[in-house]
Order: C-alpha cells, then sequence, then structure tokens
C-alpha cells in the first residue's frame, strides 16, 4: 500500500527542486512557498495616492450638473470630494492646479477667499495658480495665498520688476507615507508657442524649461525621490499629446505630470514621464496610486483613474460641509439684496433680439456712456420676471465674468 503522504511530499519536493535553474546555483529553496515568498519580496512596492483636482472655478457644493436627468443626484463640491477622500487607505495627499474662481458668483465675487477656506478643510497639500487666478492684482493675490493653509506653488511666476512674489514658492518637498515627494508648478499660456516670456498686466511667466530645471535642481538637493509639475494650460486653449511630447522633450526627466488639459481623457506615457489629466469644475477628481520602490524610493508605476463625486455614495463630511454652507450663507445675503424692481417680465430669445437682450444692451450703452452697444444672446442666463430683483438675479441673467470691450470705429 502507497504512502499517500509520501508520495505528495515526494511531489512537492521535485516542484520546489524544478524551480531552480542548476544544482549548483547560489539560491536554494526549500520548499515552494518559501521561493513564493522571495519572488514576491522582490516585487512588493509601497502605495501612495495623490487626489488631484483642477478649474473648479468657484464650484464649492454638490449639484445637479446641467443636462442631467430629474432624477439624477448632485455631484461635486468640498464636503464630498473630503468624504472620499477620507475613505482611501493608502498614505495620501490632495493637490490642486489652480483657476479657483472665474466661473461662479461665489468664487470671483469673493476673489476666491470662499475656495480657499473649503480647500483649507480639505485639506489639500499643495496648489498651482492657474492663468485666470493671475486676473488678481499682487496685493488681491497675496491676501488670497495667505488665507490658505496650503502651500501655493508657481515655479515660473514673477512680478512685472522681474521679482519673484515673497509669498509664492517655486517648489516644495512633501513626505508622505515614508516618500519625499518633489512639487514644482508652471501656467503655458500658449501650448503652439511655449518656452517663451509673457507679460501679464500685473506679471511675467519667465520661460518653462528655465524655471523647471532651477526647481528640479531645488528638489533633488532637498532630497525629493519623485517629482511632480503641476502643469496649468490655458483655459482658452488646448493642447494635445504632441505638445506634451515636445514640451517635456525640452526638460530634464520628471516622475509625473499632473495637467488640467480638458482634451486629455486617460494616462499616458513620453518616454520614462507618466502625463495624467486632473477633471474640472470639482464633479471628480483624479486618483492616482504611485507604486514606489521601498529600497529606493523611486516611482516604479503609476495608476490613475477619475472618481466621480457623487453625493449619493459618498455623502459629506459634516465639518467641511460646515465651512461650505458658511460661505454660501455669505453669498445668499449679497444676492438676496434688493436692487430695483420690473413692472413685467422682461424675457430672451434665443435666435433674434429680445426684450431681456435690449434692456441689457442699453444697461452697457449707460454704463459706457458709449454710442452703442452689442451684446450676444449665448452671454444672458436667464430671465427677469416682474416684481422685486434682487442682485441674485442679475448674476443669472450675466452669471460670466465677462468684460465690456470699447471699441473705436
Amino acid at each position: 500500500m502507497k504512502d499517500e503522504k509520501g508520495e505528495g511530499m515526494k511531489i512537492y519536493k521535485e516542484i520546489a527542486i524544478s524551480l531552480i535553474p542548476h544544482p549548483s546555483s547560489l539560491i536554494l529553496c526549500a520548499s515552494l512557498p518559501l521561493c513564493l515568498l522571495f519572488l514576491s519580496a522582490c516585487s512588493k512596492t509601497d502605495k501612495l495616492t495623490i487626489y488631484a483636482t483642477a478649474r473648479s472655478g468657484g464650484w464649492l457644493w454638490a449639484r445637479t450638473e446641467p443636462g442631467s436627468p430629474k432624477k439624477a443626484g448632485e455631484t461635486g463640491g468640498y464636503a464630498v470630494l473630503r468624504k472620499a477622500y477620507d475613505l482611501e487607505k493608502n498614505p495620501k495627499l490632495a493637490v490642486d492646479l489652480g483657476n479657483w474662481f472665474s466661473e461662479t458668483p461665489e468664487g470671483y465675487l469673493t476673489k476666491g477667499a470662499a475656495v480657499a477656506a473649503c480647500m483649507n478643510a480639505v485639506p489639500y497639500a499643495v496648489s498651482a495658480l492657474g492663468p485666470e487666478d493671475l486676473t488678481l492684482s499682487p496685493a488681491d493675490l497675496e491676501k488670497l495665498v495667505r488665507a490658505s493653509s496650503f502651500t501655493v506653488l508657481a515655479s515660473n511666476l514673477y512680478l512685472r520688476n522681474n521679482k519673484k512674489p515673497a509669498f509664492i514658492k517655486s517648489q516644495l518637498v512633501v513626505a508622505a507615507g515614508g516618500t519625499r515627494l518633489g512639487f514644482l508648478a508652471v501656467s503655458v499660456m500658449d501650448p503652439e508657442r511655449f518656452n517663451v516670456q509673457r507679460y501679464l498686466p500685473n506679471y511675467k511667466l519667465e520661460k518653462e524649461s528655465y524655471e523647471i530645471e532651477r526647481a528640479l535642481k531645488a528638489l533633488k538637493e532637498g532630497g525629493a525621490r519623485v517629482t511632480v509639475l503641476l502643469l496649468g494650460v490655458n483655459p482658452k486653449k488646448q493642447a494635445g499629446k504632441d505638445f506634451y511630447a515636445a514640451f517635456l522633450g525640452k526638460l530634464p526627466r520628471l516622475d509625473l505630470v499632473i495637467t488640467d488639459e480638458p482634451g486629455l481623457n486617460k494616462p499616458f506615457k513620453v518616454k520614462k514621464t507618466w502625463v495624467v489629466p486632473a477633471p474640472s469644475k470639482l464633479t471628480a477628481a483624479a486618483r492616482i496610486e504611485l507604486s514606489i520602490e521601498p529600497d529606493t524610493g523611486r516611482l516604479a508605476d503609476v495608476r490613475a483613474g477619475n472618481l466621480r463625486l457623487e453625493k449619493d455614495k459618498y455623502g459629506e463630511d459634516a465639518g467641511t460641509l460646515e465651512t461650505v454652507n458658511r460661505q454660501r450663507a455669505v453669498i445668499t445675503k449679497l444676492f438676496s439684496r434688493r436692487v430695483g424692481a420690473a413692472a413685467a417680465d422682461i424675457l430672451r430669445t434665443e435666435s433674434s433680439a429680445s426684450p431681456l437682450g435690449n434692456f441689457t444692451a442699453d444697461c452697457v450703452k449707460r454704463w459706457a456712456r458709449s454710442d452703442a452697444s452689442i451684446i450676444n444672446n449665448s452671454v444672458l442666463g436667464g430671465d427677469i420676471l416682474k416684481g422685486p430683483v434682487t442682485a441674485g438675479d442679475l448674476y443669472r441673467v450675466l452669471p460670466f465674468d465677462t468684460s465690456v470691450v470699447f471699441v473705436k470705429i
């Protein structure tokens, strides 16, 4: 009668021995589990997750997205983001790419202060500045940055007198999960003509490659093992994959680029650099999982995707929601202020001149003291109804932070 246990051990040993290339090999495996354990140890990496947002535009709270079905739930907002962020099991940090406040009244009426307060509650570790944030004067921008609990980066930003703003940093080393990450940030105004000095009304943007090289040198001297570039692209421009190949081809090696480019749908690599897009308007956040080699602290792999911030799925963090509601109350008080009354409905039309269009054009003409005024129907966001008119009604009619352009003929 055969010993089933002995026969099993014989087969077990044969399998274990077959894994060894040659009897004279220096690697000796006494058992199959030990070999597997050895291989597993060689392939193990540490995990670190970055949550990235971009172009929030002042969208502070969860809302039903335009065009969604009637039964669709609300998405977005900092309270939902904080709740999803807290559920992350890996070591983590949150970053933003700027353009904080330009798309909503609650954003630009507070000059970004409402957004900064909500970002403090998440909390973010670092943020870049976008081109639209640079519409603020240096004094207003300094006030906004100093109200932020996180570090604000703008590596290629200068004042027009060629001095770096004292309240802005060019680079930052952050320790997370035992890994030292080095962050830097640049803004590109024109992807078709990058690496060119640009002068804005209050600032100067230096050549990107020059400032990136300086920042990378400082980061490496500061002990950064993984380098991350927060790359902001002018919202009025689009850059394709060809831009990233040309742009990164002129730079020293970067490990990861996080960009706010809306034309990119998924991560890709340019040689050894990962490029990951971050979604806009805070309806979603990019979840970027980094695999770090434990022995060297270097980046081994990246997995990324967008995490939709569904209120029904994640709920809202109570502390962050309190901050959001406090900011919302300030805006509500401002919007409820009565500014006049309408004797009849003043309505808009989509394809021709309308009473609301004519009324708005007359208001602009009177304010500008001009001979004529032209208004495009697309800038009109709502109607004025008979009865009391509030400041909120006016912002609903003209929801965009547009400018009046003067033309001499």
